[in-house]
């Protein structure tokens, strides 16, 4: 078939999409539609929706060696490539006629057609970050052609291939696994530790009293506490569980199920097939988010949040809290798996005593200036020289927040506004504009603010200037200031191949290797754009955050004898930086 004719069929296969979203909606996950991203059998190192860093895994991640063949997995049409020096790297999205779109992560490099395809878009618009959506039907794909090679481009930290599976509509991303794919997992998960939780009257969980940490021991047909098989608890109380699924390669990777049974009901049960970008950072709701800042490990807890929205809950009961004030023993019965149907028990007996019969309140902030942030409505929080804007739903639950403010070092312009702590989560970006002093106007443009650290040191947060205040979209708490940005980055050559004539002049031997490579750095607001030029002429540099290093590989641009080369980088505050050689050809 012509590719005039795929691109037809491509586009009517995307007016069925639009018009009819219900039937796709309605689709069971097909079996036999998808084949494999790669052409051999894997274990996975990463589970779909595990839990990483301030967000849900959206995908897995299939080990496989430094270009290794990535094949498309259906019919489809190239929808969207992107290419930058962190997240996903070079990433390419198809999307196929029967409503799901995959993609390919942390990419070495595209096949040649493609690769050739982009190359000439990064000369036009002559950058090298690009982010592009090519016509519907524009670049037609067959199910099995070799669309990439595997690498570890972007924020990876190894050779692997990130795969996701999305629903077009909304780019719902889906557990791969649910679609048959070929890999190999033949043990069940284990678990490590479980904790419990004081509940207040309103189903929050409490600091204080501190959790109870209970070690789990492997027993003939599954597990059990260490210190015996009853435990005395709070009179309400949320379960806190520390597991890993085990596929027999050496991977520790998250669980796909978690389900627990109350006297033998089932009271709270979770899944992991699909979430929303919306929800992209639930995982701080579904877990211990202070326990995980200051150590590092994941507990998952049952309570379900005042404002969730993530909706894979079959089951939660209470919103996940247990009440035992009754006094009389219950039974609690844990369940993990993987999506393999892999299950391991744990089974215990709770009962809560009189010292535990308690009506928790919440945690003494007496004396503190308090302001009620309801999760589920915008509100604004203002007082002189801040403003903070919290969106519906940026907030797990309702919140009484917390703001202080002090004076800080003479080299800020404003003083430092602590909001609420480091231990709260949020689901999404507040805005913080802050109003600065002693700022004149050629510095306007240079303003920025910082996050203050505990010993007084700053972390830039992306801001600028604007209508008297500087303001910054965050995701995280914290001590907010004002400060410039006036020093330009750093730019420091990392190729032997630069040397120096007898006037002192710069020069590069093409013979002696084919390549520059540059270190490029900034004190605090970084690298906001990069270019590099061959006789006044733009050409394409690569640059990766790993090491911040900038690469110019030799090529057609350069004429013979002397070129002249120069690098401009500039930080995202506009400060400049050159650099000026001669490359000898």
């Amino acid at each position: 078939m012509s590719r005039y004719l795929l691109r037809i069929k491509s586009y009517f296969c995307f007016l069925f999409l639009v018009l009819f979203p219900i039937l796709i909606e309605a689709q069971p996950y097909p079996q036999n539609y998808f084949r494999s991203p790669l052409d051999f059998s894997y274990h996975i190192s990463g589970t779909f929706a595990e839990f990483r860093n301030d967000h849900l895994h959206s995908g897995i991640d299939i080990p496989a060696n430094m270009r290794s063949k990535v094949y498309a997995v259906a019919d489809g049409w190239v929808s969207r490539i992107r290419i930058q020096p962190n997240g996903y790297g070079r990433v390419i999205y198809i999307a196929h006629p029967n409503g799901y779109l995959s993609v390919y992560a942390h990419l070495d490099h595209f096949n040649p057609e493609l690769e050739a395809y982009l190359v000439k878009k990064q000369y036009i618009e002559e950058t090298y970050e690009i982010d592009f959506y090519p016509e519907i039907g524009e670049l037609p794909i067959k199910k099995g052609e070799v669309i990439a090679l595997s690498g570890s481009s972007g924020a990876s930290t190894g050779p692997h291939l990130h795969f996701e599976m999305r629903k077009m509509a909304g780019e719902k991303p889906t557990n791969p696994l649910l679609f048959g794919l070929p890999v190999i997992d033949p043990l069940k998960p284990i678990f490590k530790t479980i904790r419990i939780y004081t509940a207040n009257d309103e189903g929050h969980l409490l600091e204080i009293p501190a959790a109870l940490n209970i070690p789990v021991v492997k027993s003939p047909g599954g597990y059990k506490l260490k210190s015996g098989n009853s435990i005395n608890v709070p009179a309400k109380f949320i379960i806190g569980v520390q597991a890993q699924d085990l596929d027999g390669s050496g991977n520790r990777n998250g669980l796909y199920g978690l389900q627990v049974l109350f006297d033998g009901n089932k009271w709270y049960e979770n899944n992991m097939d699909n979430f929303s970008f919306t929800n992209f950072r639930a995982v701080n709701s579904l877990t211990d988010y202070s326990l995980y800042l200051k150590t590092h490990k994941f507990f998952q807890i049952t309570r379900v949040s005042d404002c969730d929205g993530i909706g894979i809950f079959s089951d939660a009961r209470n919103k996940g809290v247990f009440d035992v004030s009754d006094q009389k023993p219950h039974s609690i019965t844990i369940n993990i798996r993987d999506y393999l149907d892999n299950v391991s028990t744990l089974e215990f007996i709770v009962k809560a005593n009189n010292s535990t019969i308690i009506h928790a309140q919440k945690n003494n902030l007496a004396g503190t200036n308090l302001i009620t942030v309801p999760c589920n409505t915008n509100q604004t929080v203002e007082k002189p020289s801040i403003r903070i804007y919290f969106p519906e739903g940026v907030l797990f639950d309702s919140l009484d927040f917390k703001m202080t403010q002090s004076t800080g070092p003479a080299s800020l312009y404003s003083d430092v506004f602590s909001l609420q702590d480091g231990f709260t989560p949020l689901n999404d970006n507040i805005l913080v504009s802050i109003t600065p002093r002693n700022l004149s106007k050629d510095l306007l443009q240079k303003a920025c603010i910082v996050k203050v650290g505990a010993k007084g040191s700053y972390s830039y947060v992306n801001s600028g200037y604007d209508n008297g205040r500087v303001s910054c979209l965050t995701r995280k708490f914290g001590s907010f200031a004002v400060a410039i940005d006036n020093t330009p980055p750093t730019i420091s050559a990392v190729s032997s191949t630069v040397k120096k004539t007898r006037k002192g002049k710069k020069t590069v031997s093409i013979t002696q290797r084919n390549v520059l490579k540059f270190r490029i750095g900034d004190n605090m607001s970084g690298i906001g754009n990069y270019c590099g030029y061959i006789n006044d002429k733009w050409v394409l540099m690569e640059f990766s955050q790993k090491g911040n290093l900038l690469t110019y590989t030799f090529d057609e641009h350069l004429k013979p004898g002397i070129n002249k080369f120069v690098l401009v980088v500039t930080d995202k505050k506009g400060n400049e930086a050159r650099y000026t050689t001669d490359i000898n050809h």
